[in-house]
């Protein structure tokens, strides 16, 4: 048997080559896997918010412009469907299977089916659904398929009904977690920013004529788990002990949620956007039956802001415009 200088064989100072290689490369590896998906959740965020804020600031300078009453309220002018301004179709939010059969569209899979949406969007929705569009993501209720914004998907009403124009049953909530209160604060798609009764940055022209306006996306899961007090005292510590919590059952909710929907029972298995509150199921904590079910929840929602001020409003009683 030949030994090499160290009096080991050929074979095992090549097999402890190798072995050092694939160290190496365990610990390169981790190392470059990290940088790149840092390098892809980054561009994934900057991508994101660039999208919002286009939308918004499209949205605000379009909604300066429209020939609306002059002390029309932001509400009315924006979400509610009486007096939908023409920026955003808030029951446009969600395109299910369901809503494409109503408005005469191909379902998903069928022939004609990316032509003919497309053609809906650009023909028969208003800009902002359009300039969202890039962020809304493929989903399955039961054998509902549909592709929706990111969120909670909430029941807006009842299917009897419906027609095209009335949108999709489904409607959209983003939670925001906050970990201090371990309580969620819900916010809608799109929403005043700057305003309110009496403000000089009123939407109305009585209280400034000022359009300004937030997109709301959620993005980035929370990396720890929700957790609540339990108010016992850990002697080794002298703290109070925290157990964890499923965030989509037991966190307290405001009462925002009410004026966006109801929870669609059912959450979705799995995912990021998983669970009746669209929050994300991480499947690696059981519950107390053993099985996994602890959430992970949002804790960067990214916000985008827009203002213009009212350039074109209907005088109140004459019908003109100034």
């Amino acid at each position: 048997m030949q030994l090499t200088a160290s009096g080991s064989s050929p074979d095992r100072a090549a097999r402890r080559v190798r072995g050092a290689v694939l160290a190496e490369f365990a610990l390169l590896g981790f190392i470059v896997w990290l940088l790149l998906a840092g390098v892809l959740e980054i561009g994934r965020a900057l991508t994101a918010q660039q999208l919002i804020q286009h939308a918004s600031r499209t949205m605000a300078r379009e909604m300066a412009r429209l020939p609306l009453e002059a002390d029309l309220s932001f509400p009315q002018a924006v979400l509610d469907p009486r007096f939908q301004a023409g920026v955003l179709d808030t029951g446009f939010l969600v395109i299910d299977s369901a809503l494409l059969a109503r408005c005469g569209v191909p379902d998903f899979g069928e022939v004609g089916h990316e032509i003919e949406l497309n053609t809906f969007f650009n023909e028969r929705l208003p800009i902002g659904n359009r300039l969202l569009r890039p962020l809304m993501i493929a989903d399955r209720r039961g054998d509902d398929q549909m592709i929706r914004y990111p969120g909670a998907l909430l029941l807006r009403r009842a299917t009897p009904g419906l027609d095209c124009g009335d949108g999709s049953q489904y409607g959209i909530g983003i939670a925001e977690l906050d970990s201090a209160s371990g309580t969620v604060t819900w916010h809608g798609v799109i929403e005043e920013h700057g305003g309110g009764a009496g403000s000089e940055r009123d939407f109305a022209l009585s209280g400034g004529g000022w359009v300004g306006l937030r997109v709301n996306y959620p993005f980035q899961s929370a990396g720890l788990l929700a957790a609540e007090s339990t108010g016992e005292i850990d002697p080794r510590t002298g703290l109070q002990t925290q157990r964890l919590v499923d965030a989509d059952v037991e966190l307290v909710d405001d009462d925002r949620l009410a004026e966006l929907g109801s929870f669609v029972s059912g959450g979705a298995e799995g995912g990021v956007y998983a669970g009746d509150r669209g929050l994300g199921r991480l499947y690696s904590i059981p519950d107390a039956t053993g099985m996994p079910s602890a959430v992970r929840p949002f804790r960067r929602l990214l916000s985008a802001n827009a203002g213009f001020r009212r350039e074109v409003f209907l005088e109140p009683g004459t019908g003109g415009t100034s």
